[in-house]
């Protein structure tokens, strides 16, 4: 592994502990507290937008029950490799070559964003 690709990866694995660290650290809070950060759009609409549920089905997911999860927000529930895999390939692609573009997958995030907005 070269120096500069050893340098994006310590980098990039800096951000994701970062990510994550505050996720889990929102998680706990939610968990001891059951005070999550209000859907801005839900408060000032009264609708419920495609990302409403979110954190409950995440919740529901670490608790293993995933019919809970599935029902607090089914199109994420279901189609959440749509976003993770071209993230990640991007994020592998970037600490190779150093290149952020996802090229052909970037065609699963179009196909999310559609759906959320059907969804929504």
């Amino acid at each position: 592994m070269g120096k500069i690709m050893r340098g994006r990866l310590i980098s990039e694995a800096k951000k994701l502990l970062i990510f994550f660290v505050i996720g889990i650290a929102y998680l706990i809070w939610v968990l001891l507290t059951d005070i999550r950060v209000p859907c801005v759009f839900h408060e000032v609409t009264g609708l419920l937008c495609p990302a409403c549920g979110i954190t409950r089905m995440i919740v529901a997911t670490v608790k293993l029950d995933f019919a809970v999860a599935y029902s607090y927000n089914k199109l994420i529930f279901l189609t959440w490799p749509l976003i993770v895999i071209p993230l990640l390939h991007t994020e592998i692609r970037y600490i190779k070559i150093g290149e952020r573009n996802p090229g052909k997958l970037s065609i699963l995030l179009w196909i999310e964003i559609g759906l959320l907005v059907l969804f929504g």
